[in-house]
């Protein structure tokens, strides 16, 4: 989504080799999405144990990509890895190894029938750019006497249904859709 430059914060906050991009609301300070890459060397069982790397060869690296959101204290990921070659200023992606949901906080909620699916944006691989997409629905389980981020009134108001009530135990879902595009140039 296009945001509005001079009514957000970008933070970037890097560690090791991850680095983390979060875009934060100015006037309140809420975070309103998150990326977030972590980049690793891709060595063969064979290089490891001879410690032999070819000469003037580029390098393969998995990186890990996620986009993040936030539906009250339910903060879920779409995760994308990917094999990327490089040699010099050329790099392509190789490959998607895997693309899948997480939940990334805890509480009384899970996320069910998750899809997702990576695609390049050229139609084949290798490629230079890709475009993950994702469905899932979050089911959050509460009750009445529940106050706060999990309390029936707040979940309703950020998009929630009640699809159940058993014995004063109430379930609600709310449907959700993560879609990003990662190129290497």
């Amino acid at each position: 989504m296009p945001f509005d430059l001079s009514k957000v914060k970008l933070e970037r906050i890097e560690k090791g080799n991850s680095v983390r991009v979060e875009i934060r609301d100015k006037s309140t300070g809420e975070l309103l999405e998150a990326y977030g890459e972590k980049v690793e060397p891709v060595i063969t069982d064979v290089e490891a144990k001879n410690f032999v790397f070819p000469q003037n060869s580029g390098i393969y690296t998995t990186h890990t990509i996620y986009k993040e959101r936030t539906d009250g204290a339910a903060v879920s990921r779409l995760y994308t890895v990917l094999t990327i070659y490089t040699y010099g200023s050329f790099r392509q992606i190789d490959k998607v190894n895997y693309t899948y949901w997480v939940e990334a906080s805890s509480g009384p909620w899970e996320l069910r029938d998750k899809y997702a699916i990576t695609i390049s944006r050229t139609g084949s691989f290798p490629t230079t750019a890709i475009e993950t997409t994702g469905t899932a629905t979050i089911v959050v389980t509460t009750n009445a006497t529940v106050t706060g981020s999990f309390s029936i009134e707040y979940l309703k108001s950020i998009g929630f249904t009640v699809s159940y009530v058993n014995n004063n135990v109430y379930y609600l879902r709310k449907n959700i859709s993560l879609t990003y595009v990662y190129s290497v140039y």
